[in-house]
This record gives C-alpha cells, sequence and structure tokens, in this order.
C-alpha cells in the first residue's frame, strides 16, 4: 500500500497511541471532582497545557481543546457574535475549508456581509482587494495553507493590513501548516488546528484564542478547562495533543526540505504527461500537489489507482460530494481543470521507494485510459 493522501488525515503514531491508553487507564478521574486523584488528573492537564501555550509562544489560558478544527473553526467565526457594535462584514478568501464555507453561510443568515478576496496571479488573496475591504470587516478568516491545491498565504502582509483596522480580529485556520512551514502567533487573534493532520489521535483540535477576543461558546455548562468550551475534560486527548504538537514542530525545516525534493521530483515526473495539468504553483506548500487529468472521469482513475493500492483524493476529505473543486476553478476559471483535479499529499514519512512504485504505475494506468478512448 501506498498512501498519499495525508493532507485528509494520518495514521496515529503508536506512541501517541500508547500515551492514550496510558493516561485513560491511571488518569481517569474526572478533573473537577475534589479529591487527590482529580488534583493529579488536573494537574496533568495544566502541565500540558502549558506545554501547549509554550510551542505557540502564548498564555495556556488562551488554549482551548475542541473535538476538532472543524469545531475550533465554528467557534471562532460564530463566536465573533458577541461584538454587536462592529460592522457585519466578514472578509475571506475562494480558497476555505468546507467548515469555513458552511459556517460563513450561516453567519449570511444572522445578517454577516461575506466578502471572498480576489487571488492574484500567483493564487494568493490579492493584497490590494484586502486593503480596499479592511476598514469595513469586523473579522478576516484565512486558510494559511489551502487544503486542495495547497497555496500559502503571505500571512506576514495579511497580519499588517488586519492591523490597521484595530477593531478587526484576524482568524487563521492552520489546519494544513503546523508542522508544515514556520509562522508565529503575532498579530494573529485566532488560529485552528488539529491533531489527526499531525499523526496524533482524531477528535483532537485546538482554538488558540488570544485574551482580548471574546467569543460566545458554541458549548455553555459547566467547569471544564476554560469558559469558551464547556464539557468534562478529555485528559488524555489533552496530553495526546501536547505529545503530537511538540514531535510536530520538531525539525519542520528538515521536513520541509526533504518533502520539497520528493514534490520536484513529482513535478518533473508529470511534465511529460500531455493529459496531466499541474494546479500547484509557486506558492504552494511541499506536501500538497494538486493536477488535473484532463479528459477523463477523475473518480474513475481514483479508483482505479485505488486498485493498485495507490491512495489519493479529488478534493479536501470533507468537502460536498460534487465532482467540481471550487479551489482550482477559482484559481483557473477553467471547469475541465476543475472537475478532473486530484490531490496527491505526501509526508516526511513519504520514501522515495513508495515514489518509485507510484511512478511506475501511474505511467502504467495513465496509458490505460489514454488507450481507452
Amino acid at each position: 500500500m501506498i498512501y498519499l493522501d495525508y493532507s485528509a488525515t494520518t495514521k496515529c503514531d503508536k506512541d501517541i497511541l500508547d500515551t492514550y491508553v496510558k493516561v485513560s487507564e491511571e488518569y481517569f478521574a474526572n478533573s473537577s471532582s475534589q479529591y487527590l486523584l482529580a488534583y493529579q488528573v488536573k494537574d496533568l492537564i495544566d502541565t500540558a497545557t502549558q506545554k501547549v501555550a509554550d510551542l505557540f509562544s502564548v498564555k495556556s489560558s488562551e488554549i482551548i481543546y475542541t473535538s476538532s478544527a472543524t469545531e475550533a473553526n465554528n467557534t471562532a467565526i460564530k463566536g465573533i457574535v458577541y461584538y454587536q457594535n462592529r460592522t457585519k462584514k466578514i472578509i475571506t478568501s475562494t480558497k476555505i475549508h468546507s467548515s469555513i464555507k458552511e459556517t460563513l453561510k450561516y453567519m449570511n443568515t444572522l445578517g454577516y456581509e461575506v466578502y471572498f478576496l480576489k487571488n492574484d496571479s500567483t493564487g494568493r488573496i490579492d493584497l490590494d482587494d484586502l486593503k480596499k475591504n479592511i476598514m469595513s470587516a469586523s473579522l478576516v478568516t484565512i486558510p494559511l495553507i489551502s487544503s486542495e491545491v495547497g497555496i500559502i498565504e503571505d500571512i506576514e502582509e495579511i497580519k499588517k493590513i488586519v492591523k490597521t483596522n484595530s477593531r478587526c480580529l484576524l482568524h487563521v485556520d492552520a489546519t494544513q501548516a503546523v508542522g508544515k512551514i514556520l509562522f508565529n502567533m503575532d498579530d494573529i487573534d485566532m488560529l485552528s488546528l488539529s491533531a489527526h493532520k499531525l499523526f496524533g489521535i482524531k477528535n483532537s483540535g485546538m482554538l488558540i484564542k488570544k485574551e482580548k477576543v471574546n467569543l460566545i461558546p458554541l458549548i455553555h455548562g459547566g467547569l471544564s478547562t476554560t469558559i469558551y468550551r464547556s464539557g468534562t475534560a478529555d485528559q488524555a486527548s489533552i496530553v495526546c495533543m501536547a505529545k503530537t504538537l511538540r514531535k510536530a514542530l520538531e525539525n519542520v525545516e528538515e521536513k520541509f526540505h526533504y518533502v520539497n525534493k520528493i514534490r520536484q521530483d513529482l513535478i518533473e515526473f508529470f511534465a511529460k504527461y500531455e493529459k496531466i495539468k499541474l494546479n500547484s504553483s509557486t506558492y504552494t506548500s511541499p506536501y500538497i500537489l494538486n493536477l488535473s487529468f484532463l479528459g477523463i472521469k477523475i473518480e474513475s482513475f481514483i479508483h482505479k489507482m485505488e486498485e493498485e493500492e495507490i491512495y489519493l483524493s479529488t478534493k479536501s476529505a470533507c468537502s460536498n460530494d460534487k465532482l467540481l473543486s471550487d479551489e482550482v476553478y477559482s484559481l483557473f476559471n477553467d471547469e475541465e481543470r476543475a472537475k478532473t483535479s486530484f490531490r496527491i499529499s505526501i509526508s516526511y514519512k513519504t520514501t522515495k521507494e513508495e515514489i518509485t512504485k507510484f511512478k511506475d504505475i501511474f505511467d502504467k494506468v495513465y496509458n490505460l485510459f489514454i488507450n481507452m478512448k
């Protein structure tokens, strides 16, 4: 089996699973209870949370544990209804994850205007368009790296522009960026991420919310790790989140360069195929390679590769089930290209041997489809 869908999810590392089991077995008490075992659990949670905070140079009180990045995105965006005295305009990108797209549709029903920024010639957010609209916005929500094509936004310039409006908040969906590229939390008000993209456990996400930001919680209830997300604390997930992030943030540049070599090799390999078009540009993550196989039914190609035990995807795993890729269409305005796009997502665990085998199988499958015409 050759798994090349790491942007959808990753296999949980065994040592992370072992930690989850150990904490679940030995520290099972409710951290809100009033006895020694519960106090030990609370200490465990507090220690893990401080480790997470230190990794991002934020305060432990700014960490909100969630069930997923989807919940974190919902919390960040829906929570701004707290700011009744601000303009009801949200600025976003055309390359957002479905968890943001669907949340913004809901916000629209509450009277919020949603403005989609134009893309520049490189596929990144048009910064001039952001400048023109920033003074009327209450929130800017963007993916640091888009999930389908892998566009890396110019986050430092975006920060500067958003900062010109002191009444506007910046939310960054960093689900595809944490552990992949280096960035800092300066001038980012909220940031979402998920453990399962980083060889951690599923149903474990996080929102970093700066102290100055007040949100209305999605979930109200009793005591927990924060007032912004009630519910019995999952100490095993929290400890695993700390361990997952520590491992993910080790040797980021070294992993980046290794994966980038694989990506460049693949780009050179695909260049010889007439019907293959490269959708990932210069400003894209090496972990994501998006291409189009023109003139074929892309699902048939994906399933044929699956028969050869090669696992790819057509779009983001959380996208709706329509065939056309909104992200590819927004970049190229080409329906054929958007309908036939597929994504290869690589990991630092991807081996050169796997890529060599992938090339041989791809060549065979490509020619099979070409000769069927």
